[in-house]
């Protein structure tokens, strides 16, 4: 344990330093909108607050601290939110590893190193968004929650951090369930609900001012007005959000949730096997016909490849076969008691978000605490480890070529744009989340032009990341 404990922060620096050379990446899918939001706390400029309202639902608490942050280093506040997500991976691992400690957990270095390069994680840990570092700050408070003398200080603590982290990103409150759960795993009854009313005390204090900070300032709570619709709660598809989140969780959790543990699976019979296969078809087709994408459950650069309906069709057959293989791993008793509490609490903010407009970002909240879950048994196998591991660098490698590509293609648009003095009269249309602070609030009607993704016949022009490989596409068209 000692040895593990002494290479983990290696392990966490050497996944860091690459996460640095990534640091000038283009900037895609609404950076820009914190990024300028942080510049508005520097110049004092009200479009660009007023531009980030226009984009955002988000709360400005993450584009202030990208502020704070880029006057302390003195760099771009992209850079500098960019730097607080790679901090967010750091408070990510520690808090695992403190919860770890307390549920005595021995947790294998490569199970930290899969989570640290898991798709989601690895994606946003580089982004200048309020995703990963939000979610780290609810982590760290959970953690420091979690120990096992349950003083009142420690309460206040991190009933403190888990106020800013739901300053930061609202839907951290949605894990007061899952604290309350880890709570009841370990201490007694008359402990737990002094030690809660103090955690959510504090919590609700800092939450408190912040939003009579906003409210003073901006005149709204917790969103401004266009976005309380679009992001509110809503009773037309909670059932179909839930399967879809939950798909794409179990999906994020790979091997771990698809594989049962290595004595299961030697234990099962070609037929158990047969059955399971078909079931895992009859999921597919569920899903194909009935399960629907109402949000951003997406799969990101693959969806140029993947139709709607398939990667539905996908997400259903992970719900079968990740609960199938959780069941297998987690056996009904005392040792596994915590474990238990951890799906149930797990299970509760899947419901809850599930009356909100889904996105796979806000899997950050409860990704980690699926590592905690699982029997990571496969790792033990060198060859599966090995080859699992490569196949995450490469995916990660892909998703920031992607990422490049998206970049150099819409600000390759702009340009030209720019140097015809088209800008004023063109409609961003699908690189408006990646450039969108380039265009004027134009009059729908005013524009003649349209950007649209892919080439196009009647293109007036079309941009393109330079190499074959992965290559995105922008074409320029008159507006009919």
């Amino acid at each position: 344990m000692n040895r593990q404990v002494d290479f983990l922060p290696y392990i966490f620096f050497g996944v860091a330093a690459l996460h640095l050379l990534t640091l000038g990446l283009p900037s895609v899918n609404l950076e820009f909108a914190f990024a300028d939001a942080s510049k508005y706390f520097i110049n004092g400029d009200g479009k660009l607050l007023d531009q980030y309202f226009k984009y955002q639902a988000n709360t400005i608490a993450l584009p202030y601290l990208g502020y704070l942050v880029s006057k302390v280093l003195d760099v771009e506040p992209i850079y500098a939110l960019r730097l607080l997500s790679t901090l967010g991976l750091y408070l990510i691992v520690l808090s695992v590893r403190k919860i770890a400690i307390f549920l005595k957990l021995n947790l294998s270095l490569a199970l930290y190193l899969v989570l640290m390069l898991n798709p989601l994680v690895w994606t946003y840990a580089g982004r200048a968004t309020a995703d990963i570092f939000p979610a780290s700050i609810a982590l760290l408070s959970i953690s420091i929650c979690c120990c096992q003398s349950a003083r009142w200080y420690r309460g206040l603590v991190s009933g403190m951090l888990f106020g800013l982290a739901c300053s930061l990103k609202y839907h951290s409150i949605v894990l007061m369930p899952l604290i309350f759960l880890l709570l009841c795993s370990e201490k007694k009854w008359r402990e737990i609900l002094i030690y809660f009313c103090v955690f959510a005390i504090s919590a609700i204090s800092v939450v408190s001012l912040f939003i009579f900070f906003v409210f003073k300032k901006y005149g709204f709570f917790l969103a401004p007005p266009m976005y309380q619709q679009i992001h509110g709660m809503s009773i037309n598809n909670p059932l179909n959000n839930f399967f879809g989140y939950a798909g794409f969780l179990l999906l994020l959790a790979v091997p771990f949730s698809f594989l049962p543990n290595l004595r299961a699976f030697k234990k099962k019979t070609a037929s158990v096997y047969g059955i399971l296969i078909l079931f895992c078809f009859i999921c597919f087709l569920s899903g194909y016909f009935f399960l629907k994408n109402t949000g951003e459950l997406d799969f990101g650069p693959l969806d140029r490849w993947l139709s709607p309906q398939v990667a539905s069709g996908l997400l259903s057959m992970f719900v079968f076969a990740g609960v199938f293989s959780l069941y297998t791993q987690i056996k009904i008793g005392e040792s596994e008691k915590t474990k238990i509490l951890m799906v149930v609490g797990v299970i509760v903010f899947l419901l809850v978000l599930s009356f909100t407009r889904p996105a796979q970002r806000y899997l950050l909240f409860v990704l980690p605490f699926i590592y905690l879950i699982v029997n990571a048994e496969l790792l033990k196998v060198k060859s599966i480890s090995f080859l699992f591991l490569i196949a995450l660098m490469s995916s990660n490698v892909f998703i920031a070529y992607s990422q490049w590509s998206t970049g150099v293609a819409s600000q390759g648009m702009v340009n030209f744009l720019v140097s015809n003095n088209m800008l004023h009269v063109t409609d961003p249309g699908d690189i408006e989340s990646h450039v969108g602070n380039f265009f004027a609030k134009n009059n729908q009607g005013t524009c003649m032009y349209k950007v649209i993704s892919g080439r196009s016949s009647n293109s007036l022009y079309t941009s393109e990341s330079p190499y074959f490989l992965g290559k995105k596409s922008y074409s320029l068209i008159p507006m009919k």
